[in-house]
């Protein structure tokens, strides 16, 4: 796929995030992964999850994958002066064996360093290669709502597909093969598995398309840049696009309906879509943001942000984790707190606001990148920088205990870090690195010079197990 014309123009009010790219090239270098055919292909810049949509002339960036980040200024998690120290010297990490996880649910998908795409059990068994990396370049594996099927970008020799899946078949001539006009870099499944939404370049620009996944081929609905989405649950998406416009697109007629705000969208990358006609944005206030519950076109204030916002629902859509993305202020104490008016969150530390309620509890934690909640939603996983590298944390969101569980730290693979992780939003509502019963998590990278994909019960005092290698790696959201 062409890189020319995957940069993009973005309107300034999305997150000013360019040192993020930036840090996401260095962890590439720190990162002693070989490149392999996938890491080469174009369709592999998934973090362009985030597509793109018109805005000024003067705010030209890199495309999310890549690695020029001379202009960038988007990105989803980082204040522009922080960086990812490399890792420190730490003992030799125990690892443990993978009969961990002979009892978790679901299956992980990853693609291995040789650019096969596998689904495999957790502990390593009913292992499946789908595509050859010898055949195809894979990019994008992408589980359904049900967790019965599995798609993914393939990218042969003339030409570029939407692969699709029933992973119980365990066959790879039961995959289906949509031809697209160009190589898709983001793809998410609608609930009740009817509808593919998927992004990629086009002629002017990045597009947005909708595939039936009963059979219907790409649909294109239209440009936009960046573009991002969220399904409700009667398939319609909620697309913040352009940082100007909030459009409801119904995937059955591909009708788009703006809603009329009363206020401009503020920084933020994917809204948050909670029902039918609810859902969660940041508007501008002036120079900050409101955090912002609309129903239609009308909205309550769930509170007031400095700075840019990235935005995570729990499952149960009860609670809101919101990170203010800027340097914490030490003069405000993290703590649980209500009052009756929308509070003002502090900035650098993530904020779990219950709906219903109102009440927000303030983690203690510092520098974090990425938030992820549990199917239970008892665990809030944070991704944490810190001076040994980066760690998964297993928080209790109910409480602003600073005791909580954590992942080994590890330095990230390079997809993971140039593709997915200035997108973390974005991905947060197509992907999920949990295991369907809350108890294990997956990611990848390299762990004290072991590269792979690793399994981590989180309630063990065990080390993580190596399921294999791998750069990428997402558990089916089903039992």
């Amino acid at each position: 796929m062409n890189r020319q014309g995957q940069r993009y123009r973005q309107h300034a009010s999305t997150l000013a995030l360019s040192a993020f790219l930036g840090l996401a090239a260095l962890l590439s270098a720190c990162s002693s992964s070989s490149d392999s055919p996938a890491d080469n292909a174009d369709a592999s810049s998934a973090a362009e999850a985030e597509t793109d949509i018109a805005a000024p002339e003067d705010t030209d960036t890199a495309a999310p994958g890549e690695t020029d980040t001379e202009d960038a200024d988007q990105s989803n998690s980082l204040p522009d002066d922080l960086t990812i120290p490399p890792p420190s010297t730490e003992p030799s990490v125990e690892f443990a064996d993978l009969s961990i996880a002979a009892d978790l649910p679901g299956l992980i998908a990853y693609r291995a360093d040789n650019g096969d795409l596998v689904t495999s059990r957790p502990d390593g068994t009913a292992q499946t290669v789908w595509a050859s990396g010898d055949e195809f370049t894979s990019s994008q594996p992408t589980w359904s709502s049900s967790g019965e099927q599995l798609a993914w970008t393939a990218i042969g020799t003339d030409e570029a597909f939407l692969a699709t899946v029933a992973t119980s078949s365990a066959d790879p001539s039961t995959i289906n093969f949509s031809s697209v006009a160009s190589p898709l870099f983001y793809l998410s499944w609608s609930p009740g598995d009817s509808w593919i939404a998927g992004l990629g370049n086009g002629p002017g620009g990045i597009e947005f398309s909708l595939f039936d996944t009963a059979g219907g081929g790409q649909q294109i609905v239209g440009p936009g840049q960046p573009f991002f989405t969220d399904w409700s649950s009667d398939a319609t998406l909620v697309a913040a696009i352009g940082g100007q416009a909030l459009v409801d697109i119904t995937a059955a007629d591909q009708a788009a309906v703006a809603r009329n705000l009363s206020a401009p969208l503020g920084a933020f990358s994917a809204p948050i879509a909670i029902s039918e006609s609810e859902a969660i944005v940041a508007l501008r206030d002036n120079a900050n943001n409101e955090v912002v519950r609309l129903d239609g076109s009308s909205g309550s204030v769930l509170a007031n942000a400095d700075g840019p916002v990235a935005m995570s629902l729990n499952p149960q859509a009860t609670h809101v984790a919101v990170l203010v993305i800027g340097r914490p202020d030490d003069s405000v104490e993290t703590i649980s707190f209500a009052q009756p008016a929308a509070p003002s969150l502090p900035s650098g530390v993530v904020s779990i606001i219950d709906l219903e309620t109102g009440e927000v509890v303030s983690r203690p934690e510092r520098d974090i990148l990425a938030m992820r909640w549990s199917p239970d939603g008892a665990h809030l996983a944070l991704l944490q920088s810190s001076s040994a590298g980066l760690t998964w944390l297993f928080a209790d969101p109910t409480t602003t205990s600073t005791t909580t569980n954590r992942s080994v730290p590890f330095l990230p693979s390079r997809e993971f870090a140039n593709a997915y992780l200035p997108f973390a939003d974005q991905y947060d509502r197509s992907t999920t690195e949990w295991s369907p019963d809350s108890t294990a998590f997956v990611f990848s990278g390299t762990i004290d010079g072991t590269e792979g994909v690793f399994v981590d019960v989180i309630d063990d005092e065990l080390g993580p197990a190596q399921l294999g290698n791998g750069d990428i790696a997402f558990w089916s959201p089903a039992q």
